[in-house]
């Protein structure tokens, strides 16, 4: 009878953990859904956020003190997520350009494909989630060493060379994000222009950055946001 009573204890705890795990989603997707960043038309709101997710006010407040506490778990969770894909499909890549190239198509791809996601990681406190160690940028610099290492490419500044291939997806990310350039053909120029800026040379950095593309389109069926792009 103890062990039965305790199954069953543990068993109703179980669902009442994956049912505020499942709502805990839903208010985040709500939260990605209704996102705007500011300067680009008004801001959400919590109403905004409740409506969509089709919940009251008090369960967002079960959840989340306040809209940015929400906003500021999103963007871990997509830092995540993101740090996660680019793990099994590059981190075993032995091109050690294709793997540099990788971060950049696959931001940039998302980005072109699921632009309320482009447009919560335009955001400066995303690009921000990405700086924090463990996650992608961090291994992308580590990666920049053993490429330079291995005399693939040249840069003396780590910050330097970081910077130019997190600026350049930053910015590409909010043109794609908003309609402009949504193409394979730019997102493959964008990483081959990065790896130019470091001492790549045109041919080779074309031929790392449309392997980046074909590793990613080869895992299409394993990414849930992947949509067809027009070739120009």
């Amino acid at each position: 009878m103890k062990n039965a009573a305790i199954e069953t204890e543990d068993f109703r705890v179980r669902v009442a953990r994956e049912k505020r795990q499942r709502m805990r989603a839903r208010l985040l997707d709500a939260v990605l859904a209704v996102y705007e960043p500011r300067g680009k038309g008004r801001a959400a709101v919590i109403d905004d956020v409740i409506r969509e997710a089709d919940v009251s006010r008090g369960t967002f407040y079960k959840y989340f003190e306040t809209l940015e506490d929400a906003v500021d778990e999103l963007g871990r969770k997509l830092a995540e997520e993101t740090l996660g894909t680019y793990r099994d499909i590059f981190t075993d890549e032995s091109d050690l350009l294709v793997q540099v190239a990788g971060g950049t198509v696959l931001t940039l791809s998302r980005a072109a494909m699921e632009p309320r996601w482009g447009l919560f990681t335009a955001s400066i406190d995303f690009i921000d989630q990405f700086a924090q160690r463990d996650s992608l940028f961090p291994i992308v610099a580590s990666t920049l060493v053993k490429a330079r290492e291995a005399k693939l490419l040249a840069f003396d500044s780590l910050d330097g060379a970081s910077d130019l291939v997190v600026g350049t997806a930053a910015e590409a990310i909010r043109r794609l994000a908003h309609g402009q350039h949504q193409s394979r053909t730019y997102i493959v120029e964008m990483a081959t222009l990065c790896l130019c800026g470091l001492a790549v040379s045109r041919d080779r950095a074309e031929r790392a950055s449309r392997d980046a593309w074909l590793h990613l389109a080869a895992q299409a069926e394993n990414l849930p946001w992947w949509r067809q792009l027009s070739q120009q």
